[in-house]
């Protein structure tokens, strides 16, 4: 079957189901050289969705996705509160003005914040400690809603948690690309309603218990990795306190060197340190806070091979690194891909997962 034939058919699919098909790019998504079952099998796995959907079972399905993460996001905040240390303070001020900016949200001196940089940083991390610290409690006070989600989703769980005090977006790229979801973003957003934020969203969707209209109390942040470059987020970053965290080799060193002093596995503070002296000589500005911890896991499982292998992951990040470049050029995908292949000598398989990590 032609590409051009399974794109009207999957947007003729997921029109009838009721999911939001502007999500999906399905010219890049497609594979023409693949049957429509199996592209189908595949674009499922991607947006994470059950084998047979229907439009009564999205709600719930979504419903059940964000409680699984809700979940596992209060176990993680014990161990989050349980791993703060002395370096700590050492380490915030490199995240000054966005610690300050969440404290405004949550004195009431401002009502969102959009916030991003690049991923592994502690974006996350920076905004769930500060809510934490300032008595802020999950579940009660805060609500997190990470990973992939349509605007349908994204307004059902705003309604679900409009009188909290804290709405937390956090990676939901799905948002970012659909021109509902910005919609929806701007309206929770824009206080032109007086001091209100009013959200409207209208569907066909039957079953459900969302109003058209609603009033949003608590206050947003916002996080990605990068927002789209348009008009549309330059007016939803208008509306709100913005910061974006660009951190030199030189910073992302010294808030390793912070990290270091901290135990971490059964490591001495000597080969901690020889962690970041192999960072220090062989990372770059894409080497992130993960990168640290994925070398100390080598250095704890094999301290006579760690090196060797630790190398092999800083090489992983500068191709990361150029996959990043590629993408900001604005080039067609194939032609990032062949530029991807003649740079770098490798597959095309390891420039699709790269690009699928950055999502």
């Amino acid at each position: 079957m032609k590409k051009e034939t399974q794109i009207k058919r999957f947007r003729d699919y997921l029109s009838k189901n009721d999911i939001e098909f502007d999500l999906v790019d399905l010219e890049h998504e497609i594979d023409g050289s693949l049957s429509f079952e199996e592209n189908l099998t595949l674009l499922k796995e991607k947006l994470n969705l059950p084998r047979d959907i229907n439009k009564e079972e999205e709600i719930q399905f979504y419903q059940e996705q964000r409680e699984k993460i809700e979940k596992e996001a209060l176990k993680q905040e014990q161990e989050d509160i349980s791993q703060l240390s002395t370096a700590e303070p050492q380490i915030d001020q490199y995240y000054f003005e966005t610690i300050h900016y969440i404290k405004m949200l949550v004195k009431g001196y401002s009502h969102a914040l959009m916030y991003e940089g690049t991923a592994g940083l502690g974006k996350t991390h920076t905004v769930r400690k500060t809510l934490q610290q300032a008595g802020l409690k999950l579940g009660r006070d805060f609500a997190h809603l990470q990973g992939y989600a349509t605007p349908l989703s994204l307004v059902q769980f705003l309604y679900e948690h409009r009188d909290y005090k804290i709405i937390f977006i956090d990676d939901c790229e799905g948002i970012l690309t659909n021109e509902r979801g910005k919609t929806i973003l701007k309206g929770s957003l824009d206080k032109q309603h007086g001091s209100e934020r009013i959200v409207q969203y209208h569907t066909t969707l039957k079953n459900h218990s969302i109003p058209s209209r609603f009033t949003l109390k608590a206050k947003v942040i916002i996080c990605a990795n990068k927002y789209p470059s348009d008009a549309d987020f330059d007016a939803i970053k208008d509306r709100c306190l913005y910061n974006r965290i660009d951190f030199d080799k030189d910073t992302i060193i010294k808030i390793l060197t912070e990290i270091s002093k901290k135990p971490y596995r059964d490591l001495t503070k000597e080969q901690r340190t020889k962690v970041i002296d192999l960072i220090t000589q062989h990372g770059d500005n894409t080497t992130t806070i993960r990168t640290y911890f994925k070398i100390c896991d080598l250095m704890a499982y094999s301290p006579e091979n760690y090196e060797r292998l630790a190398l092999n992951i800083l090489k992983i990040t500068k191709e990361r690194a150029l996959v990043i470049e590629l993408k900001d050029t604005g080039k067609k995908v194939k032609d990032q891909e062949r530029e991807f292949i003649v740079r770098t000598g490798k597959s095309r398989a390891t420039f699709y997962n790269i690009r699928k990590s950055l999502k």
